[in-house]
């Protein structure tokens, strides 16, 4: 099983992509990853075979893999304390604690769909799905809201104004087969051409909501973080400011086909957890990109994101364990398939 393991890791990274199945991009990963694990056991037969056997520990019996929105917890690296649907629907319950005009983090679709429309009731929001193949099957699920200002402007895709202004929000939705909650929210907003605002006034108005910032970063940005308490830590340490960065939503601006409704959305991060958030589950973190050495300077634009590293690091970590599952149940039953043909007439 830990050289299946090894092999099936290709199959898990390459399980989670936006527009066009694994199936597109590998002819058939199913045959592939049992080519590959047919040779690893051969050489690590040839390589028993020139030491003294040792006992081996009896191998589970495989389970049949869980379909997206499970209630079950899956098998491999996603643990019961990290990564089940409970565990993730837990700590989606403790992040709410800081939104971006009313949508929190951990809110359901419904209601970050609900928050958005009263926000603004302007706005048009698109849902966009992703899609994950595990064992040879294609699922899918929304992945992404991006709610926007109507085009300003012949171009159905160029979401800003002719004035320059321009207000766009986007919401990444946890990956599958856990619970569908939101994991980062991302808002732009450009003033238009005439009417900049002070930066002192951003900066004011950030504070107000959020509280004084954790780390100003040079005039360039401000940043928070905090606990799942919902303590904001002034003085945090280098590990902790390691944990503020904005995190990689895509383009939610417009300008680009791949946003029109009904399209997957192309720019979104679906690669297995990374270090980063695996030291930062413990925080949620906000950002504001707001440019102010001075603070009488005027300002066009500005960036604030929240995001839950917990709910992106252990959504993810549930999604691999899933493929993985998957991926070896399909193997596991085309061999048993296969053992059970008869051979042609010789």
């Amino acid at each position: 099983m830990k050289i299946l393991s090894r092999v099936l890791f290709v199959a898990i990274a390459a399980g989670w992509v936006f527009g066009a199945p694994v199936t597109a991009q590998i002819k058939n990963p199913i045959q592939a990853a049992k080519d590959a694990f047919k040779k690893a056991r051969e050489e690590e037969e040839a390589k028993r075979s020139q030491r003294p056997p040792r006992p081996q520990p009896p191998t589970p019996a495989p389970a049949s893999p869980a379909a997206p929105g499970a209630t079950t917890a899956a098998a491999g690296t996603a643990s019961a304390e990290c990564c089940s649907p409970e565990a993730l629907s837990k700590l989606a319950a403790s992040v709410g604690f800081i939104d971006i005009v009313g949508v929190k983090l951990g809110m359901t679709v419904e209601q970050a769909v609900a928050a958005l429309k009263a926000s603004n009731p302007k706005l048009v929001i698109d849902i966009h799905d992703g899609e994950l193949t595990a064992g040879g099957k294609p699922y899918r699920r929304p992945r992404l809201i991006l709610a926007h200002l109507p085009a300003g402007g012949r171009n159905p895709v160029l979401w800003g104004n002719l004035d320059g202004s321009h207000e766009a929000i986007g919401v990444q939705l946890t990956a599958p087969p856990g619970p569908l909650v939101v994991e980062i929210v991302a808002r732009y907003v450009g003033f238009p051409n005439a009417s900049p605002v002070a930066a002192g006034t951003l900066l004011e108005a950030h504070r107000t909501k959020y509280g004084q910032e954790s780390i100003d970063e040079s005039g360039q940005a401000l940043g928070w973080i905090y606990d799942l308490t919902g303590k904001l830590l002034r003085n945090p340490t280098q590990a902790q400011t390691s944990c503020i960065q904005r995190p990689p939503i895509g383009e939610i601006r417009g300008g680009d086909g791949n946003n029109e409704p009904g399209k997957a959305f192309l720019g979104l991060e679906w690669i297995k957890s990374d270090e980063y958030r695996a030291k930062c589950v413990s925080y949620v973190v906000a950002r504001a990109e707001i440019q102010h050495q001075s603070l009488t300077q005027l300002e066009g634009a500005f960036w604030t994101t929240i995001q839950s590293p917990g709910l992106m690091h252990n959504s993810l970590a549930l999604m691999a364990a899933f493929v993985k599952q998957a991926n070896e149940n399909a193997i596991k039953q085309q061999e048993d398939a296969g053992a059970k043909r008869a051979a042609p007439k010789l």
